[in-house]
């Protein structure tokens, strides 16, 4: 009698963490792709972009996992960075990177404090250029309201 009652356990587990997981990645949204990688924002917390100096989470995700110096020749899946945009002076500052493999387990974690220091005294490192990644986030979500 106990092993039908520990199968149960084991599968309603199973059901409870699968549907964890989706509802962790519904809110992902899809704006840009390229012959290498799709790329992704946090759908839920760009509704909220109510500020001239929003945050927010744009995944990379490889078509394929790839080895990166950066996380010691790891195969990373997907690439998540927190940007700060300033939309007053299109400029950006990266505030975190964190670096998942294929399994979705995270490899590297960088966290840039400075930037915090940053935003209070406006200076935003890098200009959003014509082409780029952020400029086409931001004309995506301009294009969506």
């Amino acid at each position: 009698m106990k092993s039908p009652l520990k199968l149960l356990l084991i599968i309603l587990f199973l059901l409870t963490a699968k549907s964890y997981s989706q509802s962790l990645s519904t809110g992902w949204v899809e704006f840009d792709q390229d012959s290498v990688s799709s790329y992704y924002y946090d759908g839920i917390s760009a509704k909220s972009i109510n500020s001239a100096k929003p945050e927010i989470r744009i995944r990379q995700v490889y078509n394929f996992a790839k080895r990166l110096s950066e996380v010691k020749n790891e195969r990373v899946k997907t690439i998540e960075t927190l940007y700060l945009i300033n939309l007053e002076d299109p400029k950006y500052s990266i505030k975190e990177v964190a670096y998942f493999d294929e399994a979705g387990a995270v490899l590297e974690t960088f966290k840039y404090p400075s930037v915090d220091e940053f935003s209070k005294k406006d200076i935003f490192m890098f200009p959003i250029t014509e082409g780029s990644l952020l400029m086409n986030f931001l004309r995506h979500i301009a294009d969506s309201r």
